[in-house]
């Protein structure tokens, strides 16, 4: 007893018994765990809605917030300049809406009119359930996901073709058994390229596998789904599906006076169940993970798990760099310009800057 598979070229030389177990060609991977990508603190929505949220909804409500104070009569009163104390601007709604989207504890010029206000409280209520589904979403994307090469089948271009990748995708079964003769049978291309990886023990395979020196196993299904289910830190996995299905049978000489025998009562445990149980018991069992005390208490975050907010924080600090700079030159070069052509303080509806507008004694009117 043993798991001979049956097969035309071994039918030829012995008679085989009604088959006792299903089997087949299947793979198996190592499975290793995952990175968090960079840009994981993106990932929580699609390119889409970040657009519409970024470009959109906030530059959108600044606009409408500002237009509203403007029409307002407690606000502008559509005139080109607030009422004395009131320091609102375009660029303060968009502070203003920034503001309550992070909910920052700083100090911003409120506006006056009603409906202005109202919109301010809607866009409050707006962010906070924002900020729920972002970070209800972003936990499960700063998590590490198991990685593994998640192969269809035999014929996985990864295997068929398996030279055209860089770097090349290794793989090997055992030579001279019916998983190698099935191979060189149908994939004449694959047979040629596996044999330099070929090892003489399905066991030696297996390990070269959780060793990453192959990155997948090829051999008898039921032997490797027995092998995955008896690793100890389930550091391998059984992918695609099963390639040239057969079954074990018990061999016996040509003629034999037992192989009736032995038939019927391989029938009766199938018929009463035994096969099924037996099968189940042994190769149906998940494996079992070694779990040390250190496993057991929740990980510290390390590096990996919040790189992208750091890679985040660096990226608004180059941005920063950028603005500092074009700040100076709109300060020292296009400032002069545009106070000789905005003869009618307009500028002074987006950005405010105090004490400029001397010539119309109307303070903080000019954005220049």
């Amino acid at each position: 007893m043993t798991s001979l598979k049956i097969t035309p070229q071994r039918s030829a030389a012995v008679s085989f018994t009604e088959p006792f177990m299903d089997t087949g060609i299947a793979i198996v991977v190592a499975l290793r765990e995952g990175s968090i990508s960079t840009t994981a603190f993106l990932q929580p929505f699609d390119v889409a809605l970040w657009v519409m949220i970024l470009l959109v909804l906030i530059n959108g409500t600044a606009i409408f917030l500002f237009l509203f104070e403007w029409l307002s009569p407690y606000g502008f009163n559509m005139q080109l300049y607030p009422p004395t104390g009131h320091r609102f601007s375009l660029f303060r709604a968009v502070w203003l809406v920034y503001t309550i989207l992070f909910g920052a504890s700083t100090p911003f010029d409120q506006p006056r009119g009603f409906v202005s206000r109202a919109l301010a409280n809607v866009w409050a209520l707006f962010s906070l359930v924002f900020l729920a589904s972002y970070t209800a979403n972003l936990i499960k994307f700063m998590i590490a996901e198991d990685v593994y090469h998640n192969l269809s089948g035999i014929n996985d271009s990864r295997l068929t073709k398996a030279e055209h990748f860089r770097p090349p995708f290794k793989f090997a079964t055992v030579p001279y058994g019916s998983t190698e003769e099935n191979i060189k049978s149908n994939q004449p291309q694959m047979y040629r390229y596996m044999r330099q990886f070929n090892t003489d023990k399905v066991v030696s395979g297996v390990k070269l596998v959780k060793q990453g020196q192959l990155d997948a196993f090829v051999y008898d299904a039921k032997v490797l789904q027995y092998l995955a289910g008896q690793d100890m830190n389930c550091s391998i996995l059984q992918v695609g599906n099963w390639f040239s299905m057969t079954g074990y049978g018990i061999a016996f000489p040509k003629n034999s006076k037992y192989l009736e025998k032995i038939n019927r009562q391989v029938l009766r445990y199938r018929e009463q169940g035994d096969l099924e149980r037996m099968e189940r018991f042994w190769f149906m069992g998940d494996c079992k993970r070694h779990v040390t005390d250190k496993e057991v208490s929740s990980d510290k975050l390390a590096l990996k798990h919040v790189s992208s907010t750091f890679i985040m924080l660096l990226i608004g600090m180059g941005l920063s760099f950028v603005l500092v700079i074009l700040e100076h030159f709109y300060f020292n070069y296009v400032r002069q310009h545009l106070r000789k052509v905005d003869r009618f303080g307009i500028c002074g509806l987006i950005s405010i800057v105090s004490n400029v507008n001397t010539k119309r004694n109307k303070t903080d009117a000019n954005c220049v």
